[in-house]
């Protein structure tokens, strides 16, 4: 397998509180925890890619 094709691994600490929102959460729609994890960081990060502002665009600038 192509090293820049394969997945990378990342250890992270989550409180056990956030843990098992996202076990439940992987449950109800039938993922993995780390899939569950990998679904809301691209979700989190498609939601940066539309709500950052272009230069000189002041929508969704706090005044």
């Amino acid at each position: 397998m192509d090293a820049e094709k394969s997945d990378a691994q990342v250890k992270i600490r989550l409180p056990a509180s956030i843990r098992d929102r996202l076990k439940a959460s992987a449950a109800l729609n039938r993922r993995s925890l780390m899939r569950e994890i990998e679904f809301r960081v691209i979700q989190s990060m498609s939601r940066d890619e539309v709500h950052r502002c272009t230069p000189g665009d002041t929508q969704g600038v706090a005044a």
